[in-house]
């Protein structure tokens, strides 16, 4: 018999593979505090305990897992890609930044001054989207004259589904490196543990600005550090309007802060440069 662990991360988060783990950054602010929910079977142990810490601009957590059923093979990285993984939004997507002729992200991490970014690392996971969001996504570049575009239905919330077996080092834990937060998954057959981490504004957001600029605290395009793009659902769809009053309605819907354009991101290629701290 197993025991399984469910791992779901709402709201605005990168996620990105390094080697045979896989690395999610939620970016913090008074609107993003990562709301952490920790629930056994049917008991809630934890209820959306704010994980940011106002000032600190780093914090990390690991996960441990013990004798997990069909981990993904570090000599296999497809492993590392779960069911509708293609949903989730992809940063280097051609109509985004991209990729290099080689094949590599053109995106590199690089935080600004003072930003808060919160580190989850988990290993042995394949990550898969867990639903869509209710209205496409549109995008556009961060300037005045730029033209919206589709990008389509995508996943506005992921994660993993993580079975363990019994063993002689059973269960598992997230401990973060401060020691202030951590959760354990002691094995016992049967249970499910869920673990959800929201970092989602909600409708209470900073006023006048689109969420999506959040990413680009920490990410920037190799190529040109000041390109980056606006994103969210556009909620008013007519057939009957012209191309040019669409587009200039999306635009208007694109600077409102209301738009979900904080949900989930991942990078893959993982970003093309070594890692600069967490």
């Amino acid at each position: 018999m197993v025991m399984k662990i469910n791992i779901r991360i709402k709201g605005l988060a990168v996620c990105y593979r390094q080697g045979n783990y896989w690395q999610v950054v939620f970016i913090c602010d008074d609107w993003h505090k990562v709301k952490f929910t920790h629930k056994k079977n049917s008991q809630i142990l934890v209820n959306e305990k704010e994980l940011r810490r106002e000032g600190e601009a780093t914090r990390t957590a690991i996960f441990s897992f013990y004798n997990v059923e069909n981990a993904p093979s570090p000599s296999d990285p497809s492993g590392l890609f779960g069911d509708d993984f293609h949903e989730i939004l992809n940063l280097t997507d051609e109509r985004l930044h991209g990729k290099h002729p080689n094949g590599k992200a053109k995106i590199k991490r690089k935080k600004d001054p003072g930003t808060e970014l919160i580190f989850l690392t988990i290993p042995h996971i394949a990550l898969c989207s867990f639903g869509q969001t209710d209205f496409p996504y549109y995008a556009r570049l961060d300037t005045d004259n730029s033209q919206p575009f589709e990008i389509g239905y995508v996943s506005d919330k992921v994660g993993a589904e993580i079975k363990l077996k019994p063993g002689a080092i059973q269960g598992g834990s997230m401990l973060f490196d401060d020691g202030r937060d951590n959760a354990s998954f002691p094995y016992f057959e049967d249970d499910v543990h869920t673990l959800i981490f929201d970092n989602d504004c909600g409708t209470s957001c900073k006023p006048g600005d689109n969420d999506f600029r959040m990413f680009y605290k920490w990410l920037k395009d190799n190529t040109n550090e000041g390109k980056r793009f606006l994103a969210g659902k556009f909620t008013s769809l007519s057939e009957e309007k012209d191309r040019a009053e669409f587009d200039a309605a999306i635009i208007e819907e694109l600077k409102s802060p209301l738009q979900g354009n904080c949900d989930p991101v991942v990078v893959e290629p993982p970003p093309d440069d070594p890692p600069q701290g967490p």
